[in-house]
């Protein structure tokens, strides 16, 4: 019994650890997609610079700044 508590905590540590790095990375590429249609926006590319931020939300949600 204490063996399959043990290796089911493991199981849950390990999904865990491998679920931050996807958050972070989703996070940065998101954030390269606003300041891109940021970049685009102040050269008055409208249609690129929507296009960035829409797609900034579609890749990390949660990140308030898309």
């Amino acid at each position: 019994m204490a063996r399959s508590r043990l290796l089911a905590a493991l199981v849950v540590m390990g999904l865990t650890a491998a679920a931050v790095p996807a958050f972070s990375d989703a996070r940065s590429d998101s954030k390269a997609q606003v300041d891109f249609g940021i970049k685009s926006a102040q050269k008055e590319l409208w249609s690129e610079a929507l296009y960035r931020w829409k797609r900034a939300v579609e890749i990390d949600p949660t990140y308030a700044a898309a």
